[in-house]
């Protein structure tokens, strides 16, 4: 079955400190997910990143790679 949003390897560092190191997401279709963990466990930045949120581009970007269905995605913006 084809993935539906597939993230690999995402990592994220602000100001020296990793908040995201070597992430991995796979959604296929029909599923639901929800990201779960203490504050500060880097939730929020994986959403932030997943969506394009200027915040992370304007704080030097990411690593790793984002899939959606199949195609790999370069997100630099939330609009489409």
């Amino acid at each position: 079955m084809l993935y539906f949003l597939q993230a690999c390897g995402i990592s994220k560092a602000f100001e020296g400190h990793w908040v995201l190191q070597d992430v991995n997401l796979t959604i296929f279709p029909g599923e639901i997910r929800g990201p779960a963990g203490e504050n500060g466990a880097g939730k929020s930045t994986l959403l932030g990143v997943l969506a394009g949120r200027p915040e992370i581009t304007e704080l030097g970007g990411y690593s790793g790679s984002i899939y959606w269905q199949g195609q790999k995605m370069l997100i630099h913006s939330p609009e489409l």
